[in-house]
């Protein structure tokens, strides 16, 4: 009897291992702010949306076609989410009929896992530009993240879930935090 469930158990443990997730969730923290880095200054926000394609991690194996993973939600309305949160903390009061915009333009976001058969080699890039409108004067910020990630055998979907959302809670606290730009909106 324990014969003949040995394999079909071995069986289910390997097609649990080798089953991946289509998509993964992204739910960056709230990165630590300056508390009154916007001196109760108003603005509107908007999110541009321009990455040429809308997957976060792209797995390449050798002599097959790359398998593609995105989001759950809708990556621009992630950012926008916790965006306004992290400028909310900061003092801004977030209001669309503000003279101040703050527009931040998605240029990349994607891991890039380049599988073989006994290791993995993952790259990430996250690159948003802010483009803020005081009223007077436009300034235009580009902010740029890398990570990366190896080991041995096969990638972790959810480690590089995780490293992805730390990028972004970095690049988020990078852009909130940024003393030009909030320079820029207190004038």
């Amino acid at each position: 009897m324990m014969k003949k469930l040995l394999p079909v158990a071995l069986l289910v443990l390997v097609q649990a291992c080798s089953t991946k997730p289509s998509h993964v969730v992204i739910n960056p923290d709230l990165p630590v702010v300056s508390s009154n880095g916007y001196a109760q200054q108003s603005a509107s926000t908007s999110i541009i949306d321009l990455r040429t394609a809308h997957h976060l991690i792209q797995i390449q194996k050798p002599d097959e076609a790359a398998k593609l993973i995105s989001t759950q939600q809708h990556l621009p309305d992630i950012i926008e989410r916790t965006l306004k949160k992290s400028f909310e903390r900061s003092g801004l009061h977030i209001n669309s009929h503000s003279n101040k915009t703050i527009e931040l333009i998605i240029n990349e976001a994607l891991f890039v896992v380049n599988q073989d058969t006994l290791k993995y080699k993952a790259k990430a890039n996250i690159v948003l530009t802010a483009k803020v409108n005081n009223g007077h004067q436009t300034l235009t910020k580009t902010f740029t993240v890398r990570g990366k990630n190896e080991g041995p055998l096969s990638a972790d979907i959810a480690v590089l879930e995780r490293d992805f959302n730390q990028l972004l809670t970095k690049i988020i606290g990078d852009i909130v935090n940024d003393q030009q730009l909030q320079r820029f909106v207190n004038n």
